[in-house]
């Protein structure tokens, strides 16, 4: 979803996110398919984020990275979108830390 530091804001509860390594590591124990995937929701999330997060997730033996472009849905805030070119320079940035794919739609 976001960083460490922003995880509480954006999930509005206080949430320790340690489990959500111990989850990472159950995750990757068990030889599953799995995608950690952050949306980019321009409110919420911007490039300092994304690189933190492949930092974590990199720390945590995580083999890949997934970021998504942001659409709003009916009746959701509507948000200006990040640019095409400011999202794929999230993901170079990304892949200097962490292989990372860049979903757009």
């Amino acid at each position: 979803k976001t960083s460490r530091e922003k995880y509480n804001s954006i999930v509005g509860i206080t949430f320790d996110t340690k489990k959500l390594e111990e989850t990472i590591n159950i995750i990757l124990e068990n030889n599953k398919d799995y995608e950690f995937r952050t949306t980019l929701f321009p409110k919420e999330v911007d490039m300092h984020d994304v690189i933190k997060i492949s930092k974590w997730l990199k720390e945590n033996n995580v083999k890949h990275y997934h970021l998504q472009q942001y659409y709003p849905v009916n009746g959701a805030e509507v948000v200006k979108q990040y640019s095409l070119e400011e999202i794929t320079l999230m993901q170079q940035e990304c892949n200097k830390i962490l292989p990372t794919i860049l979903k757009t739609k």
